[in-house]
C-alpha cells in the first residue's frame, strides 16, 4: 500500500519546483507558506497541508491529471492515509442554486445560497452540488424537481401579468447531464465513473420559459425541490431552492 513518503517520492520524482508551485496554485494553496526550501521540503508539507485540510484525494487527482503515465493512488485506497479516517468516510453533501457565474466564484462561496435572482430577459441558473466530505464521492443521484411558483412580492399579481401567464417550463442547458423526465422532473445519475471530490463543486445549468414563443417567464418566485443521495450516505440531503426572476432593469 502506498504511503505518505511514497507519495512524497513520486512528487519530487515527477515535478520539478516551478511544476510543483504550479500545482500548488491549481490547488489554491500558497506555495511560499509551505515550510522549507527544498523541493523535497515543499512536496512533504504539500501532503501534510492536504491531509490536515482533507484534501488528499484532491492532491492525487490532481498529480493524476498531470501526469497520467504514472501510477497513482487509487481512489478507493487514499482514505487509509488521510489523518481523521473516521471522518473522512462521512458523506456530506451540499446543494444551492445561483445565477450564471464562474466555478471559481461558486468557490469562493462558504455556503450555497438557497435563492438565486435572475433576470427575466436571461432567466439562466445553476443548480451546484458541493462535496463538503474529506473523500471522493461515487455512486451520486440528483432528483430536481420544479414545485410551484408566486409573486414574490406577496401581493396580488398585475392583471397584465394575469394575462400573460402561462405554465412555466424548465429546460436543460447544453452540456447539462441531467434526464428530463417531464415538465418538472430531473434526474442524473452519476454512477460509478462520475467522482465528486472533496471541496469540489458540480455546476448543472438550466433555464426558465413558458410554453408561449418567445415569451419570458413572469417575475415571480420559481420554487423547486433537489434531493441528493450518494454511495456511503447516512441520510438523503433534500433542500428547497428558489429562482426569482426579476423585471427587466432599463438603464436611463
Amino acid at each position: 500500500m502506498m504511503t505518505k513518503a511514497k507519495l512524497r517520492e513520486q512528487i519530487i520524482s515527477h515535478f520539478n519546483k516551478g511544476e510543483l508551485r504550479s500545482l500548488c496554485f491549481d490547488l489554491e494553496i500558497r506555495y511560499e507558506n509551505l515550510p522549507g526550501e527544498t523541493l523535497d521540503d515543499k512536496a512533504r508539507e504539500l501532503i501534510n497541508y492536504c491531509d490536515r485540510h482533507g484534501i488528499l484525494p484532491t492532491l492525487i487527482h490532481r498529480c493524476k491529471e498531470l501526469r497520467p503515465n504514472i501510477s497513482w493512488l487509487e481512489d478507493d485506497k487514499i482514505l487509509p492515509l488521510l489523518h481523521n479516517t473516521e471522518k473522512s468516510r462521512e458523506i456530506d453533501l451540499e446543494l444551492g442554486v445561483t445565477p450564471v457565474e464562474p466555478l471559481s466564484h461558486i468557490s469562493k462561496r462558504t455556503t450555497l445560497p438557497g435563492l438565486a435572482e435572475v433576470s427575466q430577459g436571461y432567466p439562466h441558473f445553476q443548480l451546484v452540488l458541493r462535496n463538503s466530505s474529506l473523500t471522493p464521492t461515487k455512486h451520486i443521484k440528483l432528483h430536481f424537481e420544479f414545485e410551484s411558483f408566486q409573486d414574490y412580492s406577496f401581493r396580488d399579481a398585475a392583471k397584465s401579468d394575469i394575462e400573460r401567464l402561462s405554465s412555466p417550463v424548465v429546460k436543460i442547458s447544453d452540456g447539462n447531464p441531467f434526464k428530463w423526465q417531464n415538465n418538472k422532473d430531473f434526474v442524473f445519475n452519476g454512477g460509478v465513473d462520475w467522482l465528486l471530490y472533496p471541496n469540489e463543486n458540480a455546476i448543472f445549468s438550466f433555464f426558465l420559459k413558458t410554453v408561449m414563443e418567445g415569451q419570458p417567464p413572469v417575475p415571480y418566485d420559481y420554487h423547486f425541490r433537489c434531493t441528493a443521495w450518494a454511495e456511503g450516505i447516512k441520510n438523503l440531503v433534500q433542500r428547497n431552492l428558489c429562482i426569482r426572476v426579476v423585471r427587466h432593469k432599463i438603464k436611463l
